[in-house]
């Protein structure tokens, strides 16, 4: 098959795109183009990996991605569930799906620890927070959907197969996934008897073929996943390693009575991959037209209880000697959510003084990736 490469590259991204030109397979079939990633063999150590898959709808235009967790090139998830988890939601703050989604919603698994945990409120408002299948609806996790919920994040149900089983979520979710490996007809059409009149969005998950898109088009199903449509992107992140020393001093002091942003900027100054994990998120919280610029600004923003909710998640992800610390610096519930308020007690007004570009490089040393600052109006799933 005739291949046609496109070397992507810039500091964050190290991967190559190829395009499959449209040919005879072996069988002398023409097949469609189709798009791929494939690159060479990186250094885990060295890069982040993850991929996004797109859902689309009966336009067969992509409506939102799927963040999923990889180990390394390889098409597939191998490791631990939470720690998978907590990982993404690291890579969300560090990178920024939305800057490789076009700004589309972007689904994410999640396991009954991150629900309850208080992590996921670090993300955007526009995640679509995507519980397991294992994950039971007991009344701590309710509680702390309901919270979440009330914060502005809507829900997916994964691989749902038992309405009974899951009852405790169908009043949370805005998706419901089905998915055609587990499933057969009769029972997919009982499920959508069933879940009629929940008001959530149907999604076929695990679409591989056209036969079973076709089915789910005439079964009623408004959204698609899976391998039959080919578009599949895996990306292989460049790290940005966090010093141990740093961290722990970061950390130390907002173990401290108080909130000394002063003292916390100059440390936040010798660490920029928790200096962009940061205005990344102040962003976030104070919206497009009001951009945050400098790492005081962004503290005033973020408030001490998410930075260090932020600081221990980085330094999960990035140190591997997680478990020599003492445990009172790898407990992530310090404080648990914050209210349904976009500004918290430790939150100022979105009127703060910007810096710009030239003197915020010059004020760190540094280059950091910054959020962009416009973007096209988001579509809604």
């Amino acid at each position: 098959m005739d291949r046609e490469d496109t070397r992507l590259n810039n500091s964050a991204l190290n991967v190559r795109l190829a395009k499959d030109t449209e040919s005879d397979d072996s069988t002398g079939k023409r097949t469609d183009a189709q798009f791929s990633i494939v690159g060479s063999a990186l250094n885990v150590a060295t890069h982040r990996h993850f991929a996004l898959q797109p859902i689309f709808n009966l336009s067969r235009t992509p409506m939102g991605y799927e963040a999923l967790f990889r180990a390394g090139w390889d098409n597939q998830f191998s490791g631990d569930s939470n720690i998978a988890t907590r990982i993404m939601i690291d890579n969300w703050l560090l990178y920024g799906y939305e800057d490789l989604t076009g700004s589309r919603s972007t689904f994410l698994n999640c396991t009954r620890e991150a629900l309850v945990s208080g992590l996921l409120s670090l993300l955007p408002r526009w995640s679509v927070l995507e519980i397991l299948e294992s994950v039971e609806p007991d009344d701590e996790v309710l509680q702390a959907c309901l919270k979440l919920k009330s914060l502005g994040y809507r829900f997916s149900l994964d691989d749902f197969e038992s309405p009974d089983r899951m009852a405790g979520f169908l009043g949370l979710a805005d998706f419901i996934k089905i998915d055609f490996r587990l499933t057969r007809t009769k029972a997919r059409a009982d499920l959508i008897r069933r879940l009629r009149g929940t008001g959530a969005t149907l999604i076929a998950e695990k679409i591989e073929t056209e036969e079973e898109y076709r089915s789910a088009v005439w079964e009623g199903f408004q959204l698609f996943q899976g391998y039959y449509f080919l578009e599949h992107a895996s990306f292989a992140m460049t790290r940005d390693p966090l010093s141990e020393k740093n961290g722990l001093r970061l950390l130390k002091q907002l173990q401290r009575p108080g909130f000394a942003i002063a003292k916390l900027a100059d440390l936040i100054d010798l660490e920029p991959g928790i200096g962009c994990r940061l205005l990344r998120r102040a962003n976030w919280k104070v919206g497009e037209d009001h951009p945050v610029n400098s790492y005081r600004d962004a503290l005033e923003v973020v408030g001490k209880s998410e930075l260090l909710q932020m600081v221990t998640l980085a330094m999960f992800t990035d140190l591997k000697n997680w478990n020599a610390l003492p445990p009172e610096l790898r407990e992530f519930e310090h404080s648990g959510m914050p209210g349904s308020s976009e500004h918290d007690s430790e939150a100022v007004s979105r009127d703060l003084p910007s810096l710009d570009p030239e003197r915020q490089e010059r004020s760190t040393g540094k280059i950091l990736k910054m959020p962009r600052r416009t973007r096209h109006p988001r579509p809604k799933v």
